[in-house]
Parts: structure tokens; sequence; C-alpha cells
């Protein structure tokens, strides 16, 4: 799942997904972010990556296929 923070729609979106894992399920998140924020400087171990905004496609491609284990993980640019 893609969470774009921001507002507080994402942040119960995320919470969802909090609750998800908490019952066993394997949700990988990856969280796009405008600034450092607490899931930035702590993310929780269901989020699998964090990328500021804006995004680069290439970058986001490249975590999400990492994410799912497609391919190898993303270099840092």
């Amino acid at each position: 799942a893609v969470v774009s923070l921001g507002d507080h729609r994402a942040r119960r979106r995320l919470q969802l997904f909090f609750a998800l894992r908490d019952q066993g399920n394997d949700v990988p998140v990856i969280v796009l972010s405008v600034d450092d924020d607490d899931i930035s400087n702590a993310p929780p171990d269901c989020v699998h990556a964090v990328l500021k905004k804006p995004i680069k496609i290439d970058s986001f491609a490249e975590t999400v296929a990492s994410v799912l284990g497609e391919a190898p993980a993303p270099t840092n640019s």
C-alpha cells in the first residue's frame, strides 16, 4: 500500500494498515512524505520505505519493485 501523508485521512489509512499488521497480515507500506515527521524518523516495521516528495518516478518504481520482492533494493540518490 502506498500512503501519502499530509491529511487526517492518510493517517487513518495508515492506522488501518497497522491494525492489519497487528492481526498477522503482511501489508507492506510505502509512505510518501512532504517533511520529516514521526513516520520518517522512526518508521514502524510494516513501513518498508519512506520517500520524500517530490517523488522521482524511477526511484518510486524501484522502491515498489524492491518492496514486492521483484528487484534489489534501490540505492539512495
